[in-house]
């Protein structure tokens, strides 16, 4: 019980955020959650990850996002529950793949996962 409710703040949490970035969306949550007959635009959580790669930079680093080259972001570490099976992410090492829980690692540095999103660049050095 007492699980549960902390699982339900985190979530509410991560959603508050993610409204603040763009008030125009509301990510889908258990109904238990939402304002009663509060009429928004509803969107998966999928879509809105997706739609919040054209957010810009500092409404990024207000999510809690931050770069690992000047064009490449990384998700939080606290988002990896969050993120749904099949989003597209970009690993560290410049590969492209579809998120899956099993098969990528929750690790972190600096509490940022070692995938995200952009373009990756080879650094010149």
């Amino acid at each position: 019980m007492e699980t549960e409710m902390l699982l339900e703040k985190n979530l509410l949490t991560f959603m508050n955020k993610l409204k603040e970035a763009n008030p125009e969306i509301e990510p889908i949550i258990n109904e238990c959650c939402r304002p009663c007959g509060e009429n928004t635009k509803r969107v998966s959580l999928h879509d809105w990850l997706t739609q919040v790669r054209e957010l810009s930079a500092d409404k990024l680093r207000q999510l809690g996002l931050q770069t690992w080259t000047a064009k490449h972001w990384l998700y939080p570490t606290e988002w990896f529950e969050h993120l749904p099976a099949g989003l597209d992410v970009l690993d560290i090492f410049g590969t492209w793949s579809k998120f899956d829980a099993e098969l990528h690692s929750p690790d972190s540095r600096f509490g940022m996962l070692p995938y995200g999103f952009g373009e990756f660049e080879v650094e010149k050095g």
